[in-house]
């Protein structure tokens, strides 16, 4: 059985643990995948809460969000500290305009796992919804904290830095993600629109070429319609 997790539009999975030996009696300990590899341990009681978090999910990806949040609901009163429990709920809320609600959930899941990048960064992402930029930056600065791994947590502060126009902080992030992840297409695009902003405009040129190549979306476009004026001193 697999749950999963709603994260900026898509789904992480979220497979069971084996039982050990050693454990005997212990309620199921399901691990959360991630692409960069990160996990995080939730304990989860019993079946019903399983049964109505994996009704809840169902129901928010056939766009049933009230119904998806009651049955979210039902899995957190049955299991306290369900942790993806209360993170999709706090999405759900926040995209039915219930901020205050998907504030208190996200800080619910902070409560119970505090070492969880994906919290901070989904609040990060809210409060941007909400034209909280320096909230955003905050909530991306713990996850950070918590995962300098992550080369995506680094993009989404430097957007936040260059929508704050901070170019030179977006600049440094940008390239942080680009040395953690060579093939990051968005950390490329990014760090050209910045490159841009500043009036560096081969340096601008090269980054959205490197985007295109790596199939970032919009990268080819922009570069068709900008390629005269910002690659000319690079040829």
């Amino acid at each position: 059985m697999k749950l999963h997790i709603l994260l900026a539009g898509s789904l992480a999975l979220l497979t069971p643990l084996p039982a050990t030996a050693s454990c005997q009696g212990c309620h199921p300990r399901p691990e959360l995948s991630r692409s960069d590899g990160a996990s995080v341990q939730v304990i989860v009681q019993g079946q019903s809460a399983l049964t109505f978090f994996m009704s809840a999910t169902d129901k928010a990806n056939r766009g049933d969000k009230h119904a998806a949040i009651l049955d979210y609901g039902r899995a957190i009163e049955i299991s306290p500290r369900f942790f993806e429990a209360y993170l999709n709920r706090g999405n759900l809320r926040d995209d039915v305009g219930d901020w205050n609600g998907a504030m208190a959930d996200y800080s619910s899941a902070i409560a119970i796992n505090p070492k969880s990048s994906l919290v901070y960064l989904n609040r990060g992402l809210a409060r941007l919804r909400h034209g909280d930029k320096q909230g955003a930056i905050s909530d991306y600065n713990q996850a950070i904290e918590v995962d300098p791994s992550d080369s995506l947590l680094l993009v989404y502060r430097g957007r936040a830095k260059l929508d704050l126009e901070d170019r030179q902080g977006a600049l440094i992030d940008f390239s942080k993600a680009i040395g953690i992840s060579p093939q990051n297409g968005e950390a490329y695009y990014f760090r050209a629109l910045a490159n841009a902003e500043s009036g560096g405009y081969a340096k601008a040129c090269l980054d959205l070429r490197s985007a295109a190549v790596l199939g970032y979306a919009n990268a080819a476009e922009w570069l068709a319609r900008f390629e005269t004026l910002w690659c000319e001193s690079t040829r």
